[in-house]
């Protein structure tokens, strides 16, 4: 029964989704980052509303990948939170930062909070998002990073 619920749960998600092109990730994520670099792996993205989001990380399947988040460094496991939530939500909107100043891999998310799209980074120690402010560094360094999404 758990398998069903599980499947129900993320179609339920999957609903809420916006389909955007490459060019329009391109340009929300230049408006919300500070300078970096971006390879774009896909011509289309699904973009969760932010609700739907916290539910899929807060999902068995996060969490499984959460508690495994020990034995791995954080390269690992922020491609690992990548691979679910590409895979096991189809949300391809979930982004790798690599940092070489702060020497830290991190995820962040393009998600519509009230139909505006925005940027969120991914705090695995404390299991939160938060929006990323062009102008705010948050606690990973993302200004000179490469992003991967």
């Amino acid at each position: 029964m758990s398998e069903l619920r599980r499947l129900i749960d993320r179609r339920k998600i999957r609903q809420t989704y916006h389909t955007i092109d490459r060019d329009q990730v391109s340009s929300i994520l230049e408006d919300h980052l500070p300078d970096h670099k971006s390879f774009m792996l896909y011509g289309k993205y699904t973009i969760p509303r932010v609700e739907s989001l916290k539910i899929a990380l807060s999902s068995s399947i996060a969490s499984e990948a959460k508690s495994q988040a020990a034995k791995y460094d954080c390269e690992n496991f922020a491609l690992h939170l990548h691979s679910v939530m590409t895979m096991e939500y189809e949300c391809n909107a979930c982004g790798l930062i690599i940092s070489l100043e702060s020497d830290h891999v991190f995820n962040v998310f393009v998600a519509r909070d009230n139909g505006i799209y925005q940027v969120y980074e991914y705090k695995d120690h404390s299991n939160k998002i938060s929006q990323v402010k062009k102008t705010e560094l948050p606690d990973y360094i993302i200004k000179g990073g490469t992003l991967i999404i």
